[in-house]
Order: structure tokens, then sequence, then C-alpha cells
């Protein structure tokens, strides 16, 4: 079990935010949904990083790139 504290303002949001939802959601359904949200919108944004990090090495582009891991970042003084 996780408890969460929200601001008066943000309490307000979810509540009419799960009453607006068709049908509508309770307050945790809702919340439940946005941290499922946010977690999978996480792990798709780390696995289009490792997919751009494949390509730059494929491409040659990797040692230019200053993001990526375990090339040196060029000197640009």
């Amino acid at each position: 079990m996780v408890r969460v504290r929200l601001s008066d303002d943000r309490y307000a949001w979810l509540c009419d935010a799960a009453a607006e939802h068709k049908p509508p959601l309770s307050t945790d359904e809702l919340l439940r949904q946005l941290v499922d949200q946010a977690i999978a919108e996480g792990k798709a944004a780390v696995l289009r990083r490792a997919e751009q990090f494949e390509i730059y090495r494929a491409s040659g582009y990797a040692e230019h790139h200053p993001d990526y891991p375990g090339f040196p970042v060029p000197d640009e003084s």
C-alpha cells in the first residue's frame, strides 16, 4: 500500500477528472491509471533511447554523441 499526499488543488483536479471519466472512476482508480501510464511511458522512453543509441553505434555517430555511454566526449575547447 502506498499513501499519496496531494495539495488541495491537485486533489480537486483528481476528483473532477475521475468524475468526468467515462465510466466514472474513483480517485484511487484514476490515480492508479495515471501511475501505470507514467510507468509505461517511462519504459517506452528507455527503450526508444536504447534503440537510438544502437542506431548511433551502427552508423558510426556514437563517438560524436555526448550521451552515448562508453565513448569519450570530444573536447570542444
